[in-house]
């Protein structure tokens, strides 16, 4: 890992820490861990996370199917198989915003998040 990290998510379904750049154009780095021995193992970077906004937040879904970033004013999704190279899929809002900042599920299953309204001070 090339950066330094402005926030550092653990993911405890899948015991990955999840490691947001303070830079825009880095990508999102994922670090497995073994909670029992105290152990780091490989790492990964989310391809693609990389754009010309900073990543503000990032969680995975319940079922651990899809990572979900936000960059600018996007929440953007990949998915949790494989290599992590495939390209990010914008998820519709239903508001005009101006930044999506942190996300998280919430006990209903549904995603949540903190957003700035389009041409406003109000979050």
């Amino acid at each position: 890992m090339d950066f330094t990290p402005k926030a550092i998510y653990y993911e405890e379904v899948t015991n990955t820490l999840l490691f947001i750049p303070e830079e825009p154009g880095i990508n999102i780095t994922l670090v497995n861990i073994n909670p029992t021995r105290g152990s780091f193992g490989s790492h990964f970077e989310i391809q693609q996370s990389a754009g010309p906004e900073t990543i503000e937040g990032v969680v995975v879904s319940p079922n651990t199917d899809y990572f979900y970033y936000s960059q600018g004013d996007q929440i953007l999704r990949v998915p949790a198989s494989g290599d992590f190279d495939g390209t990010p899929e914008a998820i519709p809002l239903n508001n005009p915003v101006e930044n999506v900042y942190d996300l998280k599920f919430g006990p209903d299953g549904k995603l949540y998040y903190i957003y700035q309204e389009e041409n406003s001070d109000a979050f």
